[in-house]
Formats: structure tokens, C-alpha cells, sequence
């Protein structure tokens, strides 16, 4: 199964960022960024390698310094037999950073070593005069990525990397820094909501007689369980009977909502919210008419009491709208519906 968006960091923005994970970092604001957009994080051998590398170096730097510090007061704050601590404790700190973002692992199985070498015969990019072999992890990544892509053309992928040698790679976007992706992502977010919400708006009265189809159609028998189990539960009855449905409405429109955004297939899903009234009779026991055996300590049921009732209802609709030259809307189809009481509920 294929991921939808994809964003893979170059290791230089891992040290532009100083490895930090700490809750308050930016790496970690671009964690929660990603996870609120349903966008998933790549990550190669390669990068991992990198990044690990100068944490150990950073660390085994900063002790250094601390310990040509001649101020005795200064240094009896840091305890330097705990370095080797302090240093699994920073690889940790990535290695649940990778975790928690899901990071999906490219495979080194996946690199083109002829392709690699012949752009390094070449000086083809990202190999150049005077620093071709210190090129190698880079096309190690770039021709990673390349197939990933190829073994994924639904997934969009987007690679965020300082490094010049990082260009024109064919089907991705390749941005300068963390802040130009985030740009990236809200400015497609807010187009997107934009363009959804006018469909909407073109599209209510198809949309809406869909809907009513399918409630009178495909879930009407699922809408029945859900009223009679509502009123077994607020009536503490279990002898409903003979649900009959006599009409379904829309009341209005609660949310309209993005939920994927797939720009390989040219699709955008999206959830719109409706509130509607369902009137409905049914008979029930009517302890009210209904004689009681004293010998078997129980009515006998008299279904003679009907009883009409309205109650209202949230409904989650799922559509996959088709996106087509450029990014016009010109089809849709319903491919899910949810429906729940919301907690409100009125009876005649």
C-alpha cells in the first residue's frame, strides 16, 4: 500500500536544526506539523548514519570544551563520567523522534549502483569538480528516493535539504528548509479547502439527492437497528416492533472537511457533516393497556399502541472528488456514510 504524502529530511536538516528533539525544537514543531497534516516522514540508512555521527560529535566537542574550563565552580556542575550516558541518551532522542513520526525506512536494496557510478564517471549531479566522492551519500539517497518513487506514483513526495545537489529530481518537490515546506503544505491546504467548499456550494443539490438515496436505499436498514436500539436504551424496551420509516430529510449542512489530499491520482477526499430528521411509527408494548398476570407475574403484550416519532440525526458522508486539468473538480462518488444520533432526539 502506497503513502500518500511523504516528506524526507537531508541530514543537513537534522545539524541545521542541532539535533535537537526536545519538546519546544524545531524539529519537534515540524513533528506535530506533519502528524496534523497526515504527511509521513522518510528516512534512508544514509540520513540515519549522518545524523548519528554528529551527535557523537557534537557531544565529544561540547565535553571538551566544558573540560578545558578552568573554573572549578563551573565545571562541578557537569558530572563527565556520565558522557557515555549523556550521548545514548541524545541517539534515543532520534530514535523515538523516528518513532513517533512513523518514518518509513527506504532500502538500500532499492539503489541503482550502475546509475550512481555513471553519474559519478560523468559528473553528473549530485557528483562535482573537486568533492565527487564526498557525493556518494547523496546519490545514494537521490536514486532511493527516484525508485521509491517509481514503485509508488500515488505518493507525493517532497525532500527538504540545504544541499545545492538536491535538484531536479523528476517527481518531487524539492524545497530549501522546514519553513518553505510548511508554506507549501498550507498554502495546497488552503487552496484546496477553497476549491472544496465552492464544489460544495456548486454541487449540494446532487450531493444531497445522492445521500437521500442511499439513507432510503443502502442504509436504511442500518439506520433502522440504530432508532431501535436508541429506543430500547432510553425506553428500557426490548418488544419494539414494526419500524416503519415514513420520511428522511436534510436539515443542514454542520462541516465540510479535507480529509486527504493524493495529488498522484488526482484525487481529493473529502467528509461533509449533515444533521437529519427521520420520522418514523412504530408499535411497542404498552404496559399502559396491557393486563397483568398475577400468576405469571407478567403482562400479557398487547401491541395495539402505535407511536410517531422524529428524531435527529448526524450523518458523515465520505467523498472522493476527481481532480482534473489543473485542479478543477468535475466528478465525485460516494464511497462511505456514517450515522449516529449525536446525542439529540425529539418524539412527538
Amino acid at each position: 500500500m502506497s503513502e500518500r504524502r511523504l516528506v524526507f529530511l537531508d541530514s543537513s536538516v537534522y545539524i541545521k536544526c542541532c539535533c535537537d528533539f526536545s519538546e519546544k525544537s524545531q524539529l519537534s514543531k515540524f513533528s506535530r506539523f506533519i502528524k496534523k497534516n497526515n504527511i509521513r516522514l522518510l528516512i534512508s540508512e544514509v540520513v540515519k548514519d549522518e545524523v548519528k555521527k554528529k551527535i557523537e560529535r557534537r557531544i565529544e566537542d561540547s565535553f571538551k570544551k566544558i573540560e578545558s574550563v578552568d573554573f572549578s565552580v563551573v565545571r562541578n556542575f557537569i558530572d563527565f563520567k556520565n558522557k557515555k550516558d549523556f550521548l545514548e541518551q541524545n541517539l534515543n532522542s532520534f530514535e523515538i523522534y523516528l518513532k513517533e513520526n512513523h518514518s518509513l525506512m527506504l532500502s538500500m536494496d532499492n539503489i541503482n549502483i550502475h546509475k550512481v557510478w555513471k553519474d559519478y564517471s560523468n559528473g553528473n549531479p549530485p557528483f562535482s569538480s573537486g568533492k565527487k566522492k564526498s557525493e556518494f551519500p547523496d546519490a545514494f539517497n537521490i536514486s532511493m528516493l527516484e525508485t521509491y518513487a517509481v514503485e509508488n506514483p500515488n505518493s507525493d513526495i517532497f525532500i527538504i535539504s540545504g544541499d545545492r545537489d538536491f535538484t531536479n529530481i523528476k517527481n518531487m518537490v524539492i524545497l530549501k528548509d522546514i519553513s518553505e515546506f510548511q508554506d507549501e503544505i498550507n498554502k495546497e491546504n488552503v487552496y484546496v479547502q477553497t476549491l472544496i467548499d465552492d464544489y460544495v456550494r456548486e454541487k449540494h443539490t446532487i450531493i444531497e439527492a445522492e445521500m437521500l438515496s442511499d439513507l432510503n436505499d443502502v442504509y436504511r436498514e442500518e439506520l433502522i437497528e440504530q432508532i431501535i436500539s436508541y429506543l430500547e436504551l432510553v425506553t428500557y424496551n426490548s418488544d419494539i416492533e414494526d419500524v416503519e420509516v415514513k420520511n428522511i430529510d436534510i436539515i443542514n449542512e454542520l462541516s465540510v472537511r479535507v480529509l486527504e489530499i493524493l495529488n498522484g491520482n488526482n484525487t481529493i477526499s473529502i467528509e461533509i457533516t449533515y444533521s437529519i430528521e427521520v420520522t418514523i411509527d412504530y408499535n411497542f408494548l404498552d404496559t399502559n393497556k396491557s393486563k397483568w398476570d398475577s400468576i405469571d407475574g407478567d403482562f400479557y403484550p398487547i401491541y395495539g399502541s402505535k407511536r410517531s416519532e422524529v428524531h435527529h440525526l448526524k450523518c458523515v458522508l465520505s467523498i472522493e472528488c476527481l481532480r482534473r486539468y489543473g485542479l478543477e473538480v468535475t466528478d465525485h462518488s460516494i464511497w462511505d456514510m456514517d450515522i449516529s444520533h449525536g446525542g439529540v432526539y425529539d418524539s412527538y
